[in-house]
This record gives structure tokens, C-alpha cells and sequence, in this order.
């Protein structure tokens, strides 16, 4: 089983994986089989079905036009890559963790808006302690 998340839950990758790993086997292919028809590197694929890394969907799209499974590698990566959100979300704001330390608020609104280049509303900034200000 791959990695295991809440409550004994598998993580979105492992469940990725696993898929990636069993259509490759029922398909009868090796990892270099599918790296030589796909153009994808070997230990990429490789990686992929360990649960290591997660994908760009072109390349969940190439892999489920290549086994003729729909789209469902696209919606298990999909589904991947919210997993790692909520992670990453919970790895910020803490779980259980004492939600109104300012150290952790400011991270946490920091990370949540740091790619979209914008300040929460009503939130003054005060880099040299790290505490905000209303």
C-alpha cells in the first residue's frame, strides 16, 4: 500500500499509483516498454507509480488515451493534487495546533495568497515581528 494519510486513509498518490501500475501490468508492459511508446523517461513513470510524484494532467491525458481508460487517470490526478492541498493546508494552519498564535496565522495567510500576489483584505503586514494588524 502506498502512503498513508488521516486515519489510515491512502493518499491520493498511492491511489494513482496503483492504477498507473495496474493498467501498465494488465496491459502486459514494462516501465521501459511504456517509456519507449509514451516518449515519457523511465524513471519518471517509474516515480509516478510509486506514488513519489504527481503529474501534469497532459500527461494523465496521454496515459489514458494510450490504455483507452477514459479519463480516469485525469480524475485520480485531479483528485492527487487536492490531497496535497488539504496537506499542505493542514501542514500550515496545524492540526489542533493553537490556531490564534500570530507566527501561525501569518504563515498560513502568507502561503494561501503568496502565488496570487495579493493581501488578504483589512491585513496590514508588519515584516520585522511577523504579527499582523487589523
Amino acid at each position: 500500500m502506498g502512503e498513508v494519510v488521516d486515519g489510515g486513509r491512502e493518499s491520493g498518490r498511492g491511489v494513482l499509483g496503483r492504477t498507473l501500475k495496474f493498467l501498465r501490468e494488465q496491459a502486459g508492459k514494462s516501465l521501459g516498454y511504456l517509456a519507449d511508446d509514451t516518449g515519457y523517461d523511465k524513471s519518471y513513470l517509474s516515480r509516478l507509480e510509486k506514488g513519489e510524484r504527481l503529474s501534469k494532467r497532459a500527461v494523465m491525458e496521454d496515459l489514458d488515451s494510450y490504455y483507452g481508460s477514459g479519463d480516469l487517470l485525469v480524475t485520480l490526478c485531479r483528485m492527487a493534487q487536492l490531497d496535497a492541498f488539504k496537506n499542505k493546508y493542514k501542514e500550515v494552519h496545524g492540526a489542533g495546533g493553537d490556531s490564534s498564535d500570530p507566527a501561525r496565522i501569518h504563515a498560513g495567510r502568507a502561503w494561501a495568497v503568496a502565488d496570487r500576489g495579493v493581501r488578504p483584505r483589512g491585513v496590514v503586514w508588519a515584516p520585522d515581528n511577523g504579527r499582523q494588524q487589523r
